[in-house]
């Protein structure tokens, strides 16, 4: 999630938006990598805050680059 403004802005400094997209394919994978191994609602309070935390924020971070990107996103899933 750290290289989200480097890929940024390389994607507006070459005019590739690709480069944008294949950051957000990677870290779509890499978010269900680990959603299928972490069990996300389950263990102390504070873990499951911050597991939820990253879940938002992941997302949060998919839909602003999918709209910059010209792509809409669904409200509710």
């Amino acid at each position: 999630m750290t290289r989200y403004p480097e890929r940024l802005l390389q994607a507006a400094e070459r005019y590739e938006p690709s480069v944008l997209a294949r950051y957000l394919l990677d870290l779509a994978q890499d978010f269900n990598r680990y959603y299928h191994h972490v069990k996300v609602l389950s263990g102390q309070p504070s873990e499951v805050r911050m597991k939820l935390e990253l879940v938002s924020l992941v997302s949060q971070m998919l839909r602003r680059g999918l709209h910059l990107l010209g792509l809409r996103t669904p409200e509710q899933l």
